[in-house]
């Protein structure tokens, strides 16, 4: 796993935490605390890892 891109890890946690959302939560309709604070900190991953792969090109 060494050999992934650094930019590639945010994207699997945000993976992660958007099924472990989905199986704690259930669907995103259900107002579930714990599913929505994954789906937030997936959405949130998502942004990071989009912002390290730019600022990896960008280096």
């Amino acid at each position: 796993m060494s050999d992934l891109p650094t930019y590639i890890y945010p994207f699997i946690l945000a993976v992660i935490a958007a099924v472990a959302g989905r199986v704690l939560g259930g669907p995103v309709r259900e107002k579930s605390f714990p599913g929505w604070i994954l789906y937030a900190v997936a959405i949130a991953c998502v942004i990071i890892g989009f912002a390290t792969m730019w600022l990896d090109e960008a280096a």
